[in-house]
């Protein structure tokens, strides 16, 4: 705050002495600590009011964000922020051959990449087995294990 070194601090003590006495610079003393702990509290109350209207401030924010989320819906305001240009939309329906959707008025036109169709292969058919299908192992002293 007030950047004073012992010199000028012992400066200001002789000079005080010498204007107010010695009978009333205690009296003086004690009403500079009463103005001072005034001055902090004072700056105390102004930082409080300044720091609630700050969260005030940041509240206004998350209700308006709230608000943008109910009337658009919660599916549309996911979209927005995975794909806000509807470009995945524009290519899956490519894709698919659906209907086409027009984009945003604010998106750039993309061209859908073409995809080919291919055939699937067939799967080949599963290998069923029976436990008559598998031999049974002989045991070690010539007896069947079954």
């Amino acid at each position: 705050m007030l950047d004073l070194g012992w010199g000028e601090i012992a400066v200001i003590a002789l000079v005080a002495i010498i204007v107010l006495g010695p009978k009333e610079l205690p009296h003086a003393l004690k009403s500079l600590g009463r103005a001072m702990r005034k001055v902090r509290e004072i700056s105390r109350d102004f930082q409080g009011h300044v720091d609630d209207m700050v969260r005030e401030a940041e509240l206004d924010d998350v209700r308006k964000q709230l608000e943008d989320v109910r009337s658009k819906g919660i599916a549309n305001t996911i979209q927005d922020q995975i794909d806000p240009k509807r470009e995945l939309d524009m290519n899956f329906d490519a894709a698919t051959g659906a209907e086409i959707k027009k984009p945003a008025p604010d998106a750039e036109p993309v061209a859908a990449p073409a995809i080919e169709s291919q055939p699937a292969e067939p799967l080949p058919a599963p290998v069923q087995t029976t436990e008559a299908a598998v031999p049974a192992k002989p045991a070690p002293d010539g007896k069947s294990s079954t």
